[in-house]
């Protein structure tokens, strides 16, 4: 081929070499996880994690052997604490409410606001929104929409360490299953 860059045409080999195994399983991880873990509000960043996992492909081919292996404690930590992350988040701040009599999942805060009383009036005697209330039964009362006034900055912090922890798992597992393949085709003998 006139006028391509060889080494373009060495990353695409690579690539086609490397990562159908690769792309299948960050592919299928990524589904599992959207279909199990990813709430109503942030169904989005599945298509975020995508791109950054695909980034992270991609950079990671140019990068060269030693900073790779160099990289594979600091990215099993990243994984393992995201991972630990995401489950906390998953098991005290993910709720399910039936929308529309279909189930979804919603994200809340962890404090409700002084706001919250008039938010969620409709729905129960404000003089108990002191914390212990059920925000399944208020906010299948109230709707999900109610949700990020009547946390308020709660629910903010949540949501960015929610989407922060999902993409850092997606990129770092992605990176790590990268560099694996990459390993695993550099100790095969070409034919």
């Amino acid at each position: 081929m006139r006028g391509t860059n060889p080494s373009f045409l060495i990353l695409v080999k690579r690539l086609l070499g490397v990562s159908t195994l690769g792309l299948a399983s960050i592919g299928l991880s990524v589904a599992v996880v959207k279909s199990a873990l990813i709430p109503e509000p942030l169904k989005w960043i599945a298509a975020a994690g995508s791109v950054v996992a695909a980034l992270a492909i991609v950079i990671l081919y140019q990068a060269h052997e030693p900073i790779r292996h160099r990289l594979l404690r600091p990215l099993s930590v990243v994984v393992v604490a995201s991972f630990i992350a995401l489950v906390i988040l998953q098991s005290t701040l993910v709720i399910e409410i039936s929308v529309n009599r279909i189930p979804a999942t919603f994200l809340i805060g962890w404090k409700l606001t002084p706001s919250a009383a008039s938010v969620l009036e409709n729905c129960g005697d404000p003089a108990h929104l002191g914390g212990s209330i059920d925000p399944h039964a208020i906010f299948t009362c109230a709707g999900p929409d109610t949700i990020p006034v009547a946390y308020g900055w709660s629910y903010r912090v949540a949501y960015m360490i929610y989407a922060l922890s999902y993409l850092a798992l997606v990129a770092s597992f992605a990176a790590l299953v990268t560099i694996a393949l990459m390993h695993e085709t550099a100790r095969r003998p070409s034919a």
